[in-house]
């Protein structure tokens, strides 16, 4: 399942959002939604729960400088990837974009697939904020 947030203005110069974003896991707690409920940073891995659903374990993958910043699970109940894309706007903003690249039967995705397009939405917004 492929699933994209949509595209974000950032009024940051792309070089400034790409450090933030890797400087410390901690940073991602700016970025998520109100109804986050647990967040925990543990070296390169980041734990989140969303009321109602299991808590998410993500650990940082790879990262291409002021380009990408890649998270898989850390968990194999459910193999997915989420990439936070970045690409300069001009100068002085970004533009941000999170993708969802998971491995997902139908029944599940009919069960998360549009909580998970809310929630990844809600990711961008939050960073259009920063």
């Amino acid at each position: 399942m492929n699933l994209q947030s949509k595209k974000v203005k950032v009024q940051k110069p792309v070089s400034e959002l790409y450090a933030q974003l890797t400087e410390s896991l901690e940073n991602y707690r700016q970025i998520m939604p109100s109804e986050v409920s647990v967040f925990r940073v543990d070296g390169d891995t980041f734990t989140f729960g969303l009321k109602g659903f299991p808590e998410v374990n993500l650990r940082l993958k790879d990262k291409v400088e002021n380009q990408k910043v890649v998270f898989e699970s850390a968990s194999s109940m459910l193999k997915f990837e989420l990439t936070c894309a970045l690409s300069e706007a001009d100068e002085h903003s970004s533009m941000v974009q999170f993708l969802f690249d998971g491995e997902v039967n139908m029944m599940m995705r009919m069960m998360i697939e549009k909580p998970l397009q809310n929630f990844i939405d809600a990711l961008a917004d939050q960073v259009g904020k920063l």
